[in-house]
């Protein structure tokens, strides 16, 4: 008896130690990460304000609405039940400013901090610090004037390298958009801007192209504050932690007269009109390239169509077919405005080529995720003879399934954007041979319905971290970091970003190897120390990670700056 009573008490505690081994060795369950911190102003805790986090890259998050919380009478917040992934942190309110950065890729995401969070990682003590934020007003008035009354203020930011960009609000600093109309007094008053250097206008830019896209025969060309049409001359507003800008007026130039373009769409075969067909226009440079296009003009059933707020100049009509309605397409009509509108302008449709093929998803067979192919967005582009560019997409169903219609013969290039979870580009073939690159030559009259498009499935996370050495990283240098697949750099290229810890994580990557390499910019001129000494040690910077399903890897990053090398 007591042999075998022994191997049941040995049985036992290896099966303890296996249980205990097992337990030890399971990941965190998915959404359990948590941040915690405080929200301050000059130094004292703000109560009541709303913080939240967004995912960086959507794609990668599966919580669809942004985990928030409120501070208490403290200041201190706690969010729990976050995923793993890279995020954006800040706080909710439309007076003050967050500080730190708006990253959010769509340019519509919230400011803050980046935090790189691994699941089950508690992260304590973050400080979120609010600064007040400025305001610019004025008064807008015509040319006789008179108050101009709802008329919308463009915004400008001017950075550190002197460029000048559109505004655009954080979601987290503006409460109502219509501040940037004026009221019934020609008043505007836009408040929560970071501090910065501004630009301020009205009117319609004559920077995308030479249409109003307004149903009027005028329109007020774009006048910069004080009272110029060339930007170049606009006063610059800058502006400090919560300071007030006044007077910031704006006096309009008289109303221009703007030209209507009208014509017909005609099958170029056939020479029948071809109706319910919608159009774009733009206008071409000096070197005979389209400066961007708008659409928003459609024929009638007689193929007719009118498109009214032209100015001077040269520009260019053509079918605009996006989304691949029909399989037509066209080269752009030329038309030239001088002092009257042009009337008689024909586009000549013609058939195009098609794409078709199937999408496929390696490395899972799980019917539910197969089925979410239909979520995948495809998109063909081409370069036309005729100096533009242009695009068509195509849905894919559930089986799998894809066309794309209308295309040009010539050189096109596929890519795709998945709101699948876990899932990226692998590669495309066609007819069964993988390509070195999405692009691909099409031949006049070609329906190509061989291409096969190969998304991966995949649960591994790279999580990592970038050590400086030797001496501290010269200001106004920013770091990131990208993973590329060795097994085929044209695909597979994951962005990204760093956090205050200089941390980072990429989770839902597919199973192989990847190359780590460390990217930088710089904020402003760089110095001749950082052309000549930072940056070719920066870009030299990489590792090898071998990535599997499941598991976390984790690697580090180590630039040394020591002035001896």
């Amino acid at each position: 008896m007591m042999p075998a009573l022994r191997f049941s008490r040995v049985f036992l505690l290896f099966v303890s130690a296996l249980s205990f081994n097992l337990l030890a060795q399971t990941p965190p369950k998915e959404g359990a990460a948590t941040i915690a911190g405080v929200v301050t102003l000059n130094g004292e805790p703000m109560r009541n304000v709303v913080v939240t986090v967004q995912a960086i890259n959507s794609y990668g998050s599966s919580q669809p609405v942004p985990p928030r919380a409120k501070t208490d009478a403290n200041g201190r917040f706690r969010i729990a039940g976050i995923a793993a992934g890279q995020y954006t942190i800040g706080a909710l309110a439309s007076a003050f400013v967050t500080e730190g950065n708006q990253l959010n890729q769509s340019g519509f995401g919230i400011q803050g901090k980046t935090i790189s969070v691994a699941n089950g990682e508690t992260i304590e003590n973050l400080e979120l610090t609010l600064k007040r934020g400025c305001v610019i007003t004025g008064r807008v008035t015509g040319a006789s004037g008179e108050p101009l009354i709802e008329t919308t203020i463009q915004l400008s930011q001017i950075n550190s390298a002197g460029q000048s960009t559109p505004w655009r609000p954080p979601m987290n600093t503006v409460s109502s958009s219509m501040m940037y109309r004026t009221d019934d007094r020609g008043v505007y008053r836009i408040y929560g801007l970071p501090p910065g250097k501004y630009k301020v206008s009205v009117g319609v830019p004559v920077r995308a192209n030479a249409f109003t896209m307004r149903t009027s025969r005028t329109y007020i060309p774009e006048t910069f504050h004080p009272d110029t049409n060339d930007e170049a001359l606009a006063k610059v507003i800058e502006l400090e932690e919560g300071q007030e800008a006044s007077d910031v007026d704006i006096k309009t130039a008289e109303a221009v007269k703007a030209y209507e373009i009208s014509g017909r769409v005609v099958d170029a075969e056939t020479g029948q009109p071809v109706a319910g067909t919608s159009l774009a226009f733009g206008t071409f440079n000096q070197d005979g390239r389209m400066m961007g296009y708008t659409s928003g003009a459609r024929t009638d059933a007689k193929g007719e169509f009118q498109i009214l707020g032209a100015r001077p100049g040269r520009h260019g009509i053509f079918i605009e077919n996006r989304e691949g309605k029909t399989d037509f397409y066209s080269e752009p009509a030329a038309v030239e405005i001088i002092d009257s509108d042009v009337a008689g302008v024909e586009v000549r449709a013609r058939h195009g080529v098609s794409i078709s093929g199937t999408v496929v998803i390696e490395g899972t067979n799980d019917p539910a995720v197969l089925a979410r192919r239909s979520q995948i967005s495809l998109e063909a582009s081409f370069s036309s003879t005729a100096a533009f560019t242009g695009a068509r997409t195509g849905k894919v169903g559930a089986d799998g399934s894809f066309r794309v219609v209308g295309l040009p013969p010539g050189k096109v290039r596929l890519s795709g954007y998945s709101q699948l979870f876990k899932a990226s580009l692998l590669r495309v073939e066609r007819n069964g041979v993988p390509l070195k690159t999405r692009e691909f030559e099409i031949r006049p009259g070609e329906q190509v319905k061989d291409i096969r498009i190969v998304y991966g499935y995949g649960e591994g996370i790279v999580r990592g971290q970038v050590k400086i050495i030797g001496a501290e990283l010269p200001e106004g240098i920013r770091l990131s970091v990208n993973l590329r697949r060795t097994e085929n750099h044209t695909f597979g290229l994951v962005p990204a970003l760093l956090d205050e810890r200089r941390h980072f994580i990429i989770k839902d990557l597919v199973p192989g190897q990847y190359e780590v390499r460390l990217q930088y910019g710089v904020t402003g001129k760089p110095t001749n120390e950082m052309v000549t000494k930072i940056f070719p040690r920066l870009a030299a910077v990489k590792q090898l990670v071998t990535v599997s399903d499941g598991i976390e890897t984790q690697t580090s990053l180590t630039v040394d700056l020591s002035q001896e090398k």
